[in-house]
């Protein structure tokens, strides 16, 4: 039976909420049994790199490789909140496992694997937010679906290119997640948007 897998991007704007760990594991416990991979967005630690970029013009590169940075550290948060382990290790991603859940460290693989495993790779700029990270992993990886969670429902559309004009998701997303099954879960409330 091959592997089936299952790539979550949890909002860095959740690692602020007490109900983080409770909601999650319900979630995941309440899901189809697959291997889960987690990438953690920066929440208010990205937003003080922005907030950096527009008050002294920053080279918009370097601000990406900051927050880049910045993820290594909110991934280990996610990885102690919700009590599962965390890889920077490309490889053991895509080893074949059953039902495990994996916090996945990815700046190693932003700087050394992306640029070299074809289409284009991703800008380094403010168009690219974990959203299009997580949605890259998961076309690499094959993966079978693509959850966002967030602290807010989506807009009442199936359109990705709506959601990247309300601000829910980056403006890369709607290229970097074609092809994939992608659903937005408002974590807070447990309802969820298949698209």
């Amino acid at each position: 039976m091959s592997r089936r897998l299952r790539v979550v991007k949890l909002g860095g704007s959740l690692l602020g909420d007490a109900r983080l760990p409770r909601l999650a594991r319900h979630w995941l416990d309440s899901e189809p049994e697959m291997s889960t991979v987690v990438i953690v967005g920066g929440g208010v630690w990205v937003d003080g790199v922005r907030n950096a970029y527009q008050t002294f013009s920053l080279d918009e590169a370097f601000c990406h490789w900051l927050c880049v940075d910045l993820l290594e550290q909110t991934s280990r948060l996610g990885s102690k909140l919700l009590g599962i382990p965390h890889t920077d290790d490309w490889q053991q991603l895509l080893a074949p496992t059953t039902n495990r859940s994996t916090v996945f460290r990815c700046g190693r693989f932003l700087r050394e694997i992306e640029p070299t495993l074809g289409e284009p790779a991703l800008e380094h700029s403010w168009t690219v937010t974990t959203d299009s990270i997580a949605a890259r992993i998961a076309r690499l990886a094959e993966a079978d679906e693509l959850v966002l969670w967030k602290s807010a429902p989506p807009p009442e559309t199936s359109d990705r290119n709506e959601w990247a004009r309300a601000n829910y998701v980056d403006t890369a997303f709607p290229i970097a997640s074609q092809e994939l099954n992608v659903r937005a879960v408002n974590l807070l409330s447990s309802g969820d948007n298949r698209h």
